[in-house]
């Protein structure tokens, strides 16, 4: 029931015009052109101001420390990264132009 709440309330507010922003965000473009290990970005990933929130939340929810490994706080909830959430977001926005743009060539 938490994580309904938290998807409903905070999720929206944290990701709102993210089709917009997203692109010109330090971790989208860091995320992006980096070629590091996967480890190194799950660190940059976590560094993100709306997954802090998110992981921040999932932290207090199971009542563990700060400092407990974001990727198993991911795993045990079955949650994925804000990130994903946005891209999703950002890819169907795409879609969407693309779709009126062609229907209106028509």
């Amino acid at each position: 029931v938490i994580m309904k709440l938290f998807d409903a309330l905070v999720l929206p507010v944290s990701t709102y015009g993210c089709q917009i922003w997203a692109s010109e965000s330090h971790l989208f473009k860091e995320f992006a052109h980096t070629q590091s290990a996967p480890g190194k970005r799950l660190t940059s990933l976590a560094k993100d101001p709306a997954e802090s929130l998110h992981l921040s939340f999932l932290k207090w929810t199971m009542g563990v420390g700060k400092r407990t490994s974001n990727a198993a706080i991911w795993g045990d909830f079955g949650r994925v990264p804000v990130l994903i959430t946005t891209l999703k977001q950002i890819f169907s926005y795409v879609n969407r132009l693309t779709t009126m743009s062609d229907a209106n060539n028509e």
